[in-house]
Parts: structure tokens; C-alpha cells; sequence
């Protein structure tokens, strides 16, 4: 973070600050991540759909999970990673068929991505997700894990960090 806010210093009106926002939002700062996120796209319209992902997971990971889906929802791109998290959203709101919709998004999706691992294998699904979403907090990591088994994704719990 350091260097990051260094190069900040240097160069304010660099509007690749993609790096800051994500370490934010998953640093348990969501509402700082929002407003880096909110400036780079002042600085940048060429950034909007990845700022616009990163203020999606930011409020999920500050609990605003009714707010998350919407702002997905404005996200071009993104395909399975994107609707794994809303997925993750509804599961957290206790939206159960929403949940298993894009939980069944996000299974026809894996199939045309080589990084994905077969659908049967939770320890490389859990692998995976991890290396997505490297929160710095393991609770945040373990929730969001939690919603993605309750929307019929698979993932494991605790200990992924």
C-alpha cells in the first residue's frame, strides 16, 4: 500500500489506481475503495466497468448486500467472477431462487473459461475462489465462501486463508 500511495504522490492524476481500489475493498476499507474507485473514473471513463466490479465487492464486503446486486448489475464483462458475487449477494439476503439462478449462471459460464476448474471439484473450486478474492480478513473470506455453498456453488469454509 506504501508504494501504491508513493505513486499516487508522483503522479495524482494517474487513473490506473485499479491496484489501490481492489487492495482496499479487500482490506475490510470498502468505503475508501468506493471513493478511489469513484475518482478514477473522473479521471478515466475507460475504467468505469472495473471500477464499477470493485464498488460491487466493496459493498458486499461492508455488508451492504441489498446494494451489491444492483451495482453488479451496471458491470459489463467480468462473466463468472461477476455473477458469482451476485450469486454470493442474494445468497447473503436469504434470496434463494435469485441465488440459484446465477448460481446456475455461473455453472454455464465455468465450461467456456480454462481457468475454471471442473464442476465436481471443490477443492480447485476453492482454490480458485481464492485467488480471485484474496481478503485480507479470513471471516470476510469465509462468508463469502458460506453464501457461495448456500447458492449451490462450490467452495469449502474457513481456513481458505
Amino acid at each position: 500500500m506504501a508504494h501504491i500511495e508513493r505513486a499516487l504522490e508522483l503522479n495524482p492524476h494517474y487513473h490506473n489506481i485499479y491496484s489501490k481500489i481492489w487492495f482496499l475493498a479487500f482490506s475490510d476499507r470498502p468505503s475508501k475503495s468506493i471513493a478511489c474507485s469513484l475518482a478514477a473514473m473522473r479521471l478515466n471513463l475507460l475504467t468505469t466497468h472495473n471500477c464499477l466490479f470493485n464498488i460491487s465487492m466493496a459493498e458486499y464486503v461492508a455488508g451492504r448486500y441489498g446494494k451489491a446486486p444492483t451495482a453488479f448489475g451496471k458491470v459489463m464483462g467480468w462473466g463468472l467472477l461477476r455473477s458469482g458475487w451476485i450469486a454470493a449477494c442474494y445468497a447473503q439476503l436469504g434470496c434463494d431462487a435469485p441465488a440459484q439462478r446465477t448460481a446456475d449462471e455461473v455453472r454455464e459460464l465455468a465450461p467456456s473459461d480454462p481457468s475454471v476448474p471442473d464442476e465436481d471439484d471443490v477443492q480447485r473450486w476453492r482454490t480458485y475462489w481464492t485467488q480471485q478474492m484474496i481478503f485480507e480478513n479470513a471471516n470476510d473470506q469465509a462468508r463469502f465462501s458460506d453464501r457461495f455453498r448456500k447458492a449451490s456453488l462450490p467452495a469449502e469454509t474457513a481456513g481458505i486463508i
